[in-house]
């Protein structure tokens, strides 16, 4: 396995190194990029060669039709994103791929994709909320689908006409909430070309006449949109990576880099960030819960902590961190759980997996393994984002470290969990462990701030505001060309 990597890495490195980039040489990064995701999972050792062939996207890119250079770009973002180092970051890499990524494949779509905005004219306005998204699902790894869900709640809640558009599938969970709301509309496309997805989805436009086109897409078919659209307000539902040169605006719930380049800060707003508690939290099965302990070794008497995150946020810090743990508390034992390239974790917990204290697992369910587990750690310095709220919309408290890195998620914490210094946590996390009613009382704690954390009406105050601010910027635009057209 590690020979495939390093095979791949030094293709890539000796691309990155040629002169002239051909259709080949194109083709070969694309099928490199399609091992890093499957086979090679995510792999981190692609960070020494990720810089080098980012820095050759805009002459790749030109190789590739409309269809295929999106898909191409779609997951070389996810690539550079995915290597970010512990150094870097996963708000400083935006400037990098800001640069070398979106704006070349900005300019690559407006000379592919005229076509597209001429259709997009066609659209009328009107008043409903029309999201785009990749999955309407709420099950598994895909948390966009869970925010997506939680968004259009609060809008059918209001009263408000809501269609969903997934690209690629819909779950029962969606399907309930349809017959909830009659004013909500569901549509899933079939698996065709970005062409004809694209053209059923403006005709789909056409007869919803939106309001707004909101998206929790970076790349992909929406941002074709987002790129030839000038008519219909879309806003960018950001769940991560925000720093895009199209969409409207960008709702975001981080901190900008403080040397943020990019897109103009006035193009930004906060986004209020909270999931629906019964999709945290759903009802679960004590059988199975019960059975995966006995599976996992858990006994009754054993303190479980615990992190469900992708691999690559398991960084070394974090590991060194959870040795501390368990060296400091022999009663601890520990599961960590995600998907992605377990080599690091395993190597770290090699000593601890042996004693039984230590239990490393790819994707699991987490509505039944986190109920496994007494108390959850949160990753640093990449510190996680829904997969917290997951477990404490269980009531499971999660201790996380208060370190620059934490930014805004800050408010998603509860400030009792929260520790300046690992010694602080180590010594937090061994009072809950020999102390039941500590425990207690975090948890209570716990439940009462996930209470608290609906944001609905925050929410839908700040979209409406965004809305007029967009509609304001487009009917100012349509002004400004119709002056110059008269020669004003």
């Amino acid at each position: 396995m590690a020979n495939f990597v390093e095979k791949d890495v030094q293709a890539l490195e000796s691309i990155s190194k040629e002169s002239i980039i051909t259709a080949e040489h194109a083709g070969n990064v694309g099928v490199i990029l399609n091992r890093y995701f499957n086979e090679h999972e995510r792999n981190q050792t692609f960070q020494k060669v990720e810089k080098l062939i980012s820095q050759r996207f805009s002459d790749i890119i030109v190789h590739f039709d409309l269809d295929n250079g999106t898909q191409f770009a779609s997951a070389f973002y996810l690539f550079c994103y995915t290597l970010t180092n512990i150094e870097t970051g996963y708000t400083r890499v935006q400037n990098s791929i800001y640069t070398h990524i979106a704006i070349p494949f900005q300019s690559w779509v407006k000379d592919k994709g005229t076509m597209v905005e001429a259709l997009m004219s066609a659209v009328p306005e009107g008043d409903d909320y029309v999201f785009i998204c990749r999955r309407a699902a709420v099950n598994g790894a895909y948390a966009p689908g869970k925010s997506v869900y939680t968004y259009a709640e609060a809008l059918l809640a209001r009263g408000e006409s809501v269609w969903i558009i997934a690209l690629w599938s819909s779950d029962e969970k969606f399907i309930e909430l349809k017959k909830r709301y009659n004013k909500l509309r569901i549509s899933v496309l079939f698996t065709s070309s970005l062409e004809v997805n694209l053209i059923s989805i403006i005709e789909i436009l056409k007869l919803a006449e939106p309001k707004v086109i909101l998206t929790e897409t970076e790349f992909e078919l929406p941002s074709i949109l987002g790129i030839l659209n000038s008519k219909i307000p879309m806003i960018y539902l950001a769940q991560g990576f925000h720093n895009l040169p199209w969409y409207d605006l960008i709702g975001i719930n981080d901190n900008l880099d403080p040397a943020h380049t990019g897109r103009s800060k006035k193009d930004f707003f906060d986004l209020p960030v909270w999931v629906a508690r019964d999709i945290l939290a759903p009802e679960v099965d004590l059988n199975a819960i019960n059975q995966t302990k006995i599976e996992l070794g858990i006994d009754k008497n054993d303190f479980i902590i615990g992190t469900f995150a992708r691999m690559e946020k398991f960084t070394e810090p974090f590991l060194n961190f959870i040795c501390r743990c368990l060296d400091t508390e022999k009663s601890l034992k520990v599961i960590l759980a995600g998907p992605n390239d377990t080599q690091l974790v395993e190597e770290k917990l090699k000593q601890f997996s042996n004693e039984g204290r230590a239990i490393v697992l790819p994707f699991v369910d987490v509505n039944i393994v986190g109920h496994c587990i007494d108390l959850g750690i949160d990753t640093f310095p990449l510190h996680s984002g829904y997969s917290v709220l997951e477990l404490m919309a269980k009531n499971i408290p999660v201790l996380a470290k208060k370190d620059k890195f934490l930014g805004s998620l800050i408010s998603d914490r509860l400030p009792d969990a929260l520790k300046a210094t690992e010694d602080d946590l180590i010594a937090l996390i061994t009072d809950l462990a020999n102390n039941p009613k500590l425990l207690d009382t975090f948890k209570l704690k716990t439940n009462e701030f996930m209470i608290l954390h609906d944001k609905s009406e925050k929410f839908l105050k700040v979209l409406d505001d965004s809305i007029k601010r967009v509609q304001q910027n487009l009917r100012s635009d349509k002004f400004s060309h119709s002056e110059l057209h008269n020669g004003l």
